[in-house]
This record gives structure tokens, sequence and C-alpha cells, in this order.
């Protein structure tokens, strides 16, 4: 049996953060109330778009250079580099800082990962957050041993946990039992990070806001705004003295609600929604000679690893070649053979078909190398490597054509499923990236049996296990 171990996931820890970075600033609230000057005032000096510590377009210092097309190229009259550190100079600078009268959070993931571990008390409510709430209902086992709120929760929070390992059944037997796996492992290795006073913001330039007065395009500005007026409300009933243990418990319970829900509405819509910063400026971007299409099935006789490209795909992709080998083989001068090109984009040009397959031919492999995916890249599988075999004649014909075989592994089917190709022009990195190859997927990571990326009949996936394990 494998003595291997799955790593124990390290979260960020916020006070550290904090006072590591002689620039972090803690947002005031002694002196702020609830009313909506104040909100504009946190509005325009912590949020308000774009910022002054941050160059957008890169320049060198003495501005003689000026553009990201001058990134890296060192300026004559000054000699230093041309740069810019808004990719490098995000850091937090905003704080909340929870004063010592209140009890800390919990660090938002280790709330997720708590809230996974513990799961529902009822059928609509959440162990974790009737722990946090007095005014949630509790199981009366729980109820019989242990109090609720947030205050309560973190003075005994190792004797909580240690009796939901190890008597609570719900969390010790079944479903629950297997959701227990590790969960010792990784509070132990957090125990330090796990509950925050600290709690940052977001650079303002990731936050997207207009205007002067209270208007925001950014779904995360509401939370963090509410979280902000719970803080200063809280702060002022405290100082007028008109405050009691349940009320403080009550106002922590409801700002660590509304710092979670701004952690999730950034992870959730800022980075990981279609128009997030991720897909939109990082998988929505296009490589040089890439290319997109709807994917449609092979239905002749193919491999699993062949891809079928449309025309218009295959001399766009092939540019260079196309060019250099017009030239070279069919003595074609420079304009004429970047005429020709041009042509062959909205035409079917003979001589230019006769140069793809020639370059498909002439490939060490049984094709043009390519990678083949489809967004979001979550799991193995998502990106293959295939092989051009054919280029697609009929110009009206604007489909990249894959093995019905292979197409789990990227979660796509053949209702206008479009998909992403990249050309391979490096053959020396075939070898690093074999891996990506679609015969990597075909067998489980845990068992010798087929995955379920590899899309077959059921009888055909149930003779070929059978086959592998000897039963037949």
């Amino acid at each position: 049996m494998s003595n291997h171990r799955r790593p124990i996931l390290t979260i960020v820890n916020y006070g550290e953060l904090f006072s590591n970075d002689p620039d972090a600033e803690a947002v005031p609230i002694e002196e702020a109330t609830v009313f909506k000057k104040q909100n504009i005032t946190f509005y325009k000096h912590i949020l308000r778009e774009g910022s002054t510590d941050l160059i957008f377009a890169a320049s060198c210092e003495c501005g003689c250079l000026v553009g990201n097309f001058y990134t890296g190229v060192t300026c004559e009259d000054c000699e230093t580099v041309v740069a810019t550190n808004f990719a490098n100079d995000l850091q937090y600078r905003r704080w909340l800082v929870i004063p010592e009268f209140m009890p800390p959070i919990i660090q938002p993931t280790v709330f997720k990962v708590l809230d996974n571990w513990m799961g529902n008390c009822d059928k609509k409510k959440r162990l974790l957050w009737s722990f946090l709430n007095i005014n949630l209902p509790f199981p009366d086992e729980l109820a019989a041993r242990f109090k609720q709120g947030m205050t309560y929760f973190y003075e005994n929070f190792d004797d909580i946990c240690h009796y939901l390992l190890t008597e609570y059944k719900p969390l010790c037997v079944g479903g629950g039992g297997k959701r227990s796996k590790g969960i010792r492992e990784f509070l132990d290795a957090n125990r330090s990070a796990i509950f925050c006073r600290e709690l940052p913001i977001l650079n303002k330039s990731l936050h997207l806001l207009t205007g002067d007065n209270i208007k925001y395009t950014d779904e995360s500005v509401p939370h963090i705004l509410r979280a902000w007026m719970e803080l200063a409300a809280t702060a002022d009933t405290y100082r007028n003295g008109i405050t009691s243990a349940t009320y403080i418990d009550e106002r922590a319970a409801e700002l660590m609600e509304d710092y979670y829900l701004y952690t999730k509405s950034i992870i959730v819509k800022k980075i990981a929604s279609k128009p997030g910063f991720a897909r939109k400026n990082v998988f929505g971007t296009r490589l040089h000679f890439s290319s997109r299409a709807v994917i449609t099935p092979i239905t002749d006789e193919h491999q699993f690893d062949e891809l079928y490209i449309p025309w218009r795909i295959g001399v766009a992709s092939m540019k260079l070649e196309i060019i250099n080998l017009l030239q070279q083989r069919m003595f074609y001068s420079m304009s004429d053979a970047v005429r020709t090109h041009a042509r062959a984009l909205t035409s079917h040009v003979e001589e230019v078909y006769n140069v793809m397959l020639e370059l498909i031919e002439e490939s060490p492999y049984k094709g043009l190398p390519v990678y083949f995916g489809r967004n979001p890249s979550l799991q193995y599988g998502a990106l293959q490597q295939f092989f051009v075999t054919r280029i697609k004649t009929d110009l009206n014909d604007n489909t990249i054509e894959i093995s019905p075989l292979c197409i789990s592994g990227p979660n796509a089917d053949f209702d206008g499923d479009a998909m992403y190709m990249i050309r391979l022009f490096e053959l020396d990195l075939m070898g690093e990236y074999q891996k990506l190859h679609p015969s990597g997927t075909m067998v489980s990571g845990t068992s010798m049996e087929l995955s379920n990326t590899l899309r077959m009949c059921p009888e055909s996936i149930q003779n070929l296990n059978l086959w592998a394990h000897d039963d037949v």
C-alpha cells in the first residue's frame, strides 16, 4: 500500500501580511458613523477607481519611452528599463481591523473548509452558521454540550472541533466521516491563521467604480461596504456604552457574513466568471497562430488523436510555412507568395493546398502537432495534444472535427461548443508535453480501469475493464 499523502492546504495568514507590510493602512472606524457622508468618504478614499500608486502604461524613468510596446527596452537617455508596476504592485493597501472588544472572524478559506466539512444541521441550515449565530436553530446533542455565538466559538474552537471529529456521529460515520479525513491535519497546520482581526481589501485599482456618489459596477463593493459599516456602527455603540455581549456577537456574525461574501464574490464573479479577470484577460486572449472554432465529430475511420481543421484555419495558422515554401520550392517572389497566401484566405488555391499537404506529410509525426482545449481548464484532459491530419477544402465549413472518443476530458459536446487550437512549432518540446496526449487520460489514476474521460459505449468499457482485470 502506498504511503503517499496528499499535501495539506496552507492558507494565507492575514495577521502576518498586515504586520509585515510597512505600507498597510487600517481603515479608520473610531470616528466613523453610518451616515451617507461617511460612506462617500470611504468610497472615495478606499475604493475609488484608479490609483496614483500604480502605473498602467509602461515607461522609463524620464518618460521618453512610454507604452507597453517598449516593455523591457533600455532607454538611451536615462538608462532605465521600460516597465510597469501594475502587474507586480497590487498588494493590499487598506485593511479593516477588528477591535479587541469584538471576537475575530474566521479566515474566509478556513470558513469554506469548515462549512463544507460540517454540512447541514437540518435541511436548510448550515451547522457552522448555527455555531456562530445565536439566533439560529442548534442540534439538541450539541446544545447540551456547547453554546452558540462568535465569542464562544472562538474561545472553545479546539474543544468543539475535537468533539465533532471524535464523538459527533454525523461527522464520524458515513459521508460525514469521509469529509472529516484530513480536517485535523489541516487545522493543526494552519492553527495560527484560522482566526483573523485584519481583513484585507483589494487594491482599489481592482474595484470598478464610477461617479462621485455611491455608485459601483463591481459586485464585491456592496459587501465590503456593509462590512465597514457594520464595524463602524459596532464601534460607535461600544464607545457610547450601550452594547452587550449578545449585541457584539450578533454584529460579529454579520461582519463574518459580509466579509465572507466579499471574498466569495471576488473569486466567483471577479476572477472565475466569464466577465472575470482570468477568463477575460488571460484565458480569453489569443496567442499568435492559434484559432477557435465549433467542434463536430469525425464520422469516417480515424485514430482518436486526429483533428480535421477548416480551410481558413489551416491557411492562417500555417502562414509562415506557406509563404516560405512557395518561395523555396515553387520559386515565387516574396510579394507573389504573400499575395497568394492572402488570396487563399478567401478562395481555394491549389498551390497553397498542396503546400499544406506537404507540411502534414513531412511532419515527423502522423500530422502537425497542436494543442486543443476548452476553457475553463480545471481538470486533466481539458487541454490535449492532437495531430492535424486533414485540411477540409469546403470554404463554407468552418468547424474543427474531433474524435467523439476525446470530448469528455474538456467537457465538450457537439451542440455548438467551441474549442481552441494552438500550433506547436518547437518540435523539441514534444517530449515535455507528451502527457497531454489523449492516451494519458484513458486509464484511471486510482485503479486499473478505463477513465471516465474516455467516451465509449458502456458495453465496450465493461469488457475492456474485465480484460484489464483478467476476469474474462
